[in-house]
């Protein structure tokens, strides 16, 4: 599991020193207005909170304690404005973080003049900046404040990672490309590449005891293996363990931090399937334990993997990666993908041996090489948010969608691809509208409402947010 976000605490006073020679009962209250915040803080359970130890009241002083902020590795900084001070301490301090890609909140609850005027002052100079005003004990004060700082540690998070492409552009789709230049500019994120024929390579030089402990756990676990001797055998079986741990090997030498496996039509043609890789690279677990998972896009669907990274740092737990297939009369989604989709979602399950218990192992319908697909239906929840990262005219932008995943009976699958693993999902909007507005065949889901902290996210990489 990621660490909590990392949010910084400051807290501006008053800068007149007759001020305090007149009233100093002006004093305490800040600093109890201060204590206060830090506590509620550290009370919500899901922030690391660091703070400093005084009220600034002077430039000299916000700046260095900006600087301690900042060496201590805040993702967003929280300035509280409680009464009248200097503008000007609340510009120095946003410009300083903005500089270091830290953005920063300016919160207030009690008197106005201050935070308008430090509020106002960053508008006119363009200064990137939340503006939450409320009661600490407001559940709408702390979901502002709590999806702020996850978004800012999203953005923190993408900076200096690399993503890892097996093989090239399949099938000639635009929408599985990138331009890694301008991955740099928004995102801070590198593309390194690596041929297939390493995973071939490697695949041969697994260990066998490697391979045999997980065609054990797959037999021990998973509710069927249909071998048919054609298409799966047990020798094709075994390839795709060899396929997925050479490909996590490789993955973990080069340090990607997320990958995209091109498959088609080399290695699922002329080598054998590759659909464990993208399964159990995005899953929690494997038969050598629970482990870290690595976000892998099928098709190199580099858009897709970036969204599907971003949602797994937000999340913390595996994303969905699915073709939209059909649309019914309903309004219910039917999406599938021979690869991509996380057995963990077959039931959301700790334990390993609940979700594969739903897992059949079937012959693959894609190539012809041959190997086992992962069939499941993904569990429902009430609850969804599904995303994608698009271009329009070479600009960025996210699609942000609420819905639902819809119960459905294996028999379903029958009715599009049977022995691909599949999501039914309905979506808060016009599905037509959806469709015709929408930029891409793949879509990535994660279970939870997450609408807020992505809209936050594309301001903070100044990339446009669609909210259907």
């Amino acid at each position: 599991m990621k660490p909590n976000p990392i949010i910084g605490v400051m807290t501006l006073g008053d800068p007149r020193e007759e001020v305090f020679e007149r009233a100093p009962e002006i004093w305490q209250p800040t600093m109890d207005r201060h204590r206060k915040l830090v506590e509620s803080l550290k009370k919500w359970g899901n922030l690391s909170v660091i703070t400093t130890d005084e009220i600034v009241r002077s430039k000299a002083r916000a700046l260095q304690c900006t600087t301690d902020l900042l060496s201590k590795g805040v993702e967003c900084l929280l300035i509280q404005i409680p009464i009248w001070t200097k503008p000007i301490f609340a510009v120095h301090i946003a410009k300083k973080i903005q500089r270091a890609g830290v953005p920063c909140i300016i919160f207030g609850d009690y008197i106005l003049s201050g935070i308008e005027a430090a509020h106002g002052s960053l508008e006119q100079l363009g200064v990137y900046h939340a503006f939450v005003w409320g009661k600490l004990t407001n559940e709408s004060t702390k979901k502002e404040i709590v999806s702020f700082a996850k978004a800012a540690s999203v953005v923190a998070r993408l900076r200096d990672t690399t993503h890892g492409i097996f093989g090239g552009r399949p099938w000639g789709m635009y929408t599985t490309t990138a331009d890694v230049a301008q991955w740099q500019n928004l995102f801070g994120v590198d593309i390194e590449h690596v041929d297939q024929i390493e995973i071939v390579r490697e695949a041969e030089k697994v260990p066998i005891d490697r391979v045999k402990r997980h065609i054990t756990w797959l037999k021990d676990h998973c509710g069927l293996i249909e071998i048919d001797g054609k298409v799966l055998t047990h020798e094709k079986l075994e390839r795709q363990v060899r396929s997925y741990l050479a490909t996590k090997e490789i993955s973990i030498q080069e340090q990607f931090d997320f990958i995209g496996l091109k498959c088609e039509p080399e290695l699922c043609d002329k080598y054998v399937t590759q659909c464990f890789t993208p399964t159990f690279m995005n899953d929690p677990y494997d038969a050598e334990g629970p482990k870290e998972p690595i976000v892998c896009a099928c098709e190199v669907d580099l858009d897709g993997a970036l969204t599907m990274q971003i949602l797994k740092l937000l999340t913390n737990e595996p994303v969905i990666f699915v073709d939209l297939i059909y649309l019914d009369e309903d309004g219910v989604f039917a999406c599938t993908n021979c690869g991509g989709l996380p057995t963990w979602y077959a039931k959301r399950s700790s334990d390993p041996s609940i979700n594969l218990r739903e897992v059949h192992l079937l012959p693959q319908a894609e190539g012809q090489a041959g190997g086992a697909s992962t069939q499941f239906v993904c569990a429902p929840a009430e609850t969804a948010t599904l995303a994608r990262l698009c271009r329009k005219a070479g600009k960025y932008r996210m699609f942000i969608i609420h819905g639902k995943f819809v119960e459905m009976p294996r028999e379903k699958l029958r009715e599009t691809i049977w022995p691909w693993p599949h999501l039914y999902f309905k979506i808060d909007t016009d599905p037509l509208q959806f469709l015709k507005k929408y930029g891409a065949n793949h879509i990535h889901a994660v279970v939870g409402n997450y609408t807020s902290e992505l809209v936050e996210i594309c301001k903070m990489v100044d990339i446009e947010s669609i909210v259907m």
